[in-house]
C-alpha cells in the first residue's frame, strides 16, 4: 500500500529543503526562508499524519489469524473492523471479526466465543488489558450490553446497578464511558464515579438534569481525569428539553463563536479542544469543529450540514468527511481540502468517507455506485465486475465489504470480500 521509495524521496527533499532554508536564513532573505519553512512543515505534517498507517497491522497477519480463527471453529470469518482500530500486541491481533454475522472479540489473535459460559451475541470498545479481553458485551439471549475488564462483567458502577452501558473504556482499572443506572436514564461516568453535576462554560442553564434517555444520551470521554463528550439536559421543573450540549474538561459548551448551541454529536478533547459536529439555534444542519473552530467555508465554498457523522474526523488538526458543499454532494473532505474531482470526473457524492494515508476511501455516486479504495475507481473485486458497492473498507489496501455483481444477464448476487477474496455470497433481489 506505501510506496517506500516515494517516502525516501520526500525525506531527501527534506534535507534539500532544510539546507535552502538555512542558507536563506544566513542570506538574510526572510520572506523567502518563511514560503521555505511553510512547504518545510507540509511535508512534515504529511509524513506524521502517514505513520500512523505504517504501524498498522499487514494484510499477511489478517490471513495468518483469520485462517487459525477458522480452522479452530470450523466456521468462516466474514467481516473485519476498521483498520485502524485493530491493536498489534506481541506480534498478534487484538481487536474483533465477525463470525457468521456475530461480532466476536480478537485477544491475542484468537476469537472470544463466550464469556461466563455463555456465548457472546456482539461486542464493541474492545481492548487487551493484561492479555484479557475488556470493553462491552451483549451476551446471547440477553437485552444489555456489561462492560467487561479483564474478562470479569461488572455489575455496578460507584454504588448503582448498571441496567446498560456504551463508550466504555478502562483507565488505570476504573471504568470510563456510559451506563443506565435506572430505567432509560444514562449518565456519564468517569474514574468508576457517576458524572451527576457539571460546571457551566460562560452563561449557564439553571436547574437542569444532567443524562438523557436512549434516544438523548450523553457520551464521555475522560481526558486527564475530567469529563468530557456531551450531555443532554432537561429543565428539572417541567421536563423541557433544552439540548443536546457539548462537554470540555468538565464543563458544559452553550455557546460558540457567540452562537448558540442546540445540538451536537462525535464531540471529542484533542489536546484539550473541542472537536465534533455542532448545530446552532436557528441553523438546518450540524456545522464541524475542528480544535476549536468552526469550519463552515473551505476556499470560500460553504460547509452547510455534515452528510454522514461517522465520517467526521479529525487528521492532524485538518477536516475530514462527507459534506454538503454549496449546496451539492456529499463531496469528500480530506485533509482539509474538497475532492470534488476523481479521475478527472466530477463527483456527485461519496459516502462512508475515510482518510487513510491521505487518500479517500469509500463509495462514489458517478454512473452507478463505485468503490474507491486509496483514492482510485476499482471495478473488479476478485475478478468479479463490480455493478454497485454497498460498502467498502480498505485493510491495508485490500478491499472489503459489499458488494453487488453480475455473473449472467439480470441475474444479480450480493457478495461479502475480506481482503480482497469473496467468503459469501446470496441471490441479490434489488425490489425485496
Amino acid at each position: 500500500m506505501f510506496n517506500c521509495q516515494s517516502i525516501g524521496e520526500r525525506f531527501k527533499e527534506l534535507a534539500v529543503l532544510r539546507v535552502n532554508f538555512d542558507t536563506l536564513l544566513d542570506g538574510g532573505k526572510l520572506d523567502e526562508a518563511k514560503d521555505l519553512e511553510r512547504e518545510i512543515a507540509e511535508i512534515v505534517w504529511q509524513l506524521q499524519v502517514e505513520a500512523k498507517w505504517w504501524k498498522l497491522p499487514n494484510r499477511y497477519l489478517f490471513e495468518k489469524t483469520i485462517a487459525a480463527i477458522e480452522a479452530e471453529t470450523g466456521k468462516r470469518v466474514t467481516d473485519l473492523d476498521e483498520w485502524d482500530k485493530y491493536e498489534l500486541i506481541d506480534g498478534k491481533l487484538n481487536g474483533r471479526v465477525n463470525i457468521e454475522n456475530h461480532w466476536y472479540p480478537l485477544i491475542g489473535g484468537k476469537a472470544v466465543l463466550q464469556l461466563e459460559g455463555s456465548m457472546i451475541e456482539a461486542c464493541e470498545d474492545v481492548r487487551n488489558i493484561d492479555g484479557q479481553l475488556s470493553g462491552r458485551v451483549l451476551l446471547r439471549g440477553d437485552q444489555n450490553w456489561w462492560p467487561i475488564y479483564k474478562g470479569e462483567a461488572l455489575i455496578d458502577v460507584d454504588g448503582r446497578r448498571i441496567l446498560n452501558c456504551y463508550d466504555v473504556e478502562f483507565i488505570n482499572g476504573q471504568l470510563n464511558g456510559v451506563v443506565e443506572i435506572s430505567p432509560d436514564h444514562y449518565v456519564p461516568v468517569i474514574d468508576g464515579k457517576v458524572v451527576t453535576t457539571l460546571a457551566f462554560e460562560g452563561e449557564g442553564l439553571l436547574n437542569v438534569r444532567v443524562g438523557g434517555n436512549r434516544f438523548y444520551s450523553p457520551m464521555a470521554q475522560n481526558f486527564d481525569g475530567k469529563m468530557n463528550g456531551s450531555v443532554y439536559l432537561t429543565d428539572r421543573d417541567n421536563g423541557k428539553h433544552l439540548g443536546k450540549f457539548p462537554v470540555l474538561n468538565g464543563k458544559i459548551i452553550t455557546q460558540l463563536e457567540g452562537k448558540s448551541i442546540v445540538d451536537c454529536s462525535c464531540i471529542k478533547n484533542i489536546n484539550g479542544q473541542l472537536n465534533g459536529l455542532v448545530q446552532f439555534v436557528g441553523s438546518r444542519g450540524a456545522v464541524p469543529v475542528i480544535n476549536g473552530k468552526v469550519i463552515d467555508n473551505i476556499d470560500g465554498r460553504s460547509i452547510r450540514a455534515v452528510a454522514d457523522r461517522n465520517d467526521f474526523e479529525n487528521v492532524g488538526g485538518r477536516l475530514n468527511g462527507s459534506f454538503w458543499v454549496d449546496g451539492e454532494g456529499p463531496l469528500p473532505v480530506i485533509n482539509g481540502v474538497i475532492v470534488d474531482q476523481l479521475d478527472g470526473e466530477r463527483l456527485s457524492g461519496m459516502q462512508g468517507v475515510r482518510n487513510i494515508a491521505g487518500k479517500p476511501n469509500g463509495t462514489m455516486v458517478r454512473y452507478n455506485i463505485e468503490a474507491i479504495l486509496d483514492g482510485k475507481v476499482i471495478q473488479e473485486v476478485d475478478g468479479e465486475y463490480i455493478e454497485y458497492a454497498l460498502s467498502l473498507n480498505n485493510i491495508d489496501g485490500t478491499p472489503n465489504g459489499e458488494f453487488i455483481i453480475e455473473r449472467e444477464p439480470e441475474v444479480k448476487t450480493l457478495v461479502k470480500v475480506l481482503l480482497g477474496k469473496i467468503v459469501s455470497e446470496v441471490p441479490y433481489d434489488e425490489d425485496a
